[in-house]
């Protein structure tokens, strides 16, 4: 049989088959259309790429500042950043942030090492919210240089932080370096476990880690400081790690928690330790942080 559509003949198989085709065309253009959707939906709040990005060694309170895009960032450093002898983060070949902590850097009176780049501070209004949470995620990109050493620290090297303003931060990353092998945990805390003491309600790793070889860590960070609705969730190379869920985060001071406890948290990147004798050098490309 003969059909006419839009004004041309066609036998009744062909005009069949056109109509299937226009209705998968359709099909891929909505599913490419709610992909966008989902992009779109993404608001970046930071990003920082070490491309065009430069360190200033200015004295004073400018010394190690990051300017990446439109963004600067300061450089947090224990001690503090005049003491002679700490390395002065560098951009890699126009490529990357080099972050280097070895036996010749100094220690402050508590024997601790710090170089952390605050990407968003938990004072600020679009930090990590705890008081009234809901989701953000972070993404950087990680290489141990290859003449990296393991310290044989059990707590290892800090290399990610949210910061609640007082006391040791609700969730990081830091290395595992006792085993002969290196690797990367997160640990998570809340108020039952804020002693002195340091111990952490959860601690999970995201297996081993070559030296020279970039990683990709995706942070995904819903805080619950009075109930067990917390989630962290983090992908390494696009692969999920861990999905975990619980009590995470500290009750701000604004609602009855301890003095300096802010609303909200920091996001934060580089190493902090106790000091080593270790050489230790890292790299960090393409940091992100959006809701």
């Amino acid at each position: 049989m003969v059909v006419v559509s839009n004004g041309k003949f066609r036998t009744e198989k062909e005009d069949a088959m056109r109509k299937k085709k226009k209705i998968n065309n359709m099909s891929a253009m909505l599913v490419l259309f709610l992909l966008v959707g989902i992009a779109k939906g993404e608001v970046i709040i930071r990003s920082i790429d070490g491309t065009g990005a430069y360190i200033t060694n200015t004295p004073g309170v400018n010394w190690g500042r990051l300017y990446s895009g439109t963004n600067n960032y300061r450089l947090i450093t224990k001690p503090a950043n005049s003491t002679p002898g700490i390395v002065l983060p560098w951009i890699l070949n126009n490529e990357c942030i080099a972050l280097q902590i070895d036996e010749e850097s100094p220690a402050d009176d508590s024997n601790l090492q710090k170089l952390y780049y605050e990407v968003m501070p938990g004072s600020s209004s679009q930090g990590v919210p705890v008081l009234n949470p809901n989701s953000r995620y972070v993404q950087f990109k990680v290489k141990f240089q290859s003449s990296y050493e393991l310290s044989n620290d059990p707590f290892g090297t800090g290399i990610f932080q949210c910061w609640q303003g007082s006391g040791w931060p609700p969730l990081q990353a830091r290395t595992q370096e006792t085993n002969g092998q290196l690797g990367i945990c997160f640990r998570m805390n809340n108020d039952n476990c804020r002693g002195g003491t340091n111990q952490y309600s959860s601690v999970l790793g995201t297996g081993t880690y070559t030296r020279n070889v970039w990683y990709t860590i995706k942070v995904y960070i819903v805080f619950d400081y009075d109930g067990n609705a917390g989630e962290i969730k983090v992908w390494k190379n696009g692969v999920l790690q861990f999905d975990w869920t619980g009590n995470v985060g500290y009750t701000p001071e604004s609602v009855g928690g301890q003095v300096g406890t802010t609303d909200r948290t920091s996001v934060e990147f580089g190493m902090y330790q106790n000091q080593s004798d270790a050489f230790h050098r890292l790299y960090f490309d393409d940091i992100k942080y959006w809701d």
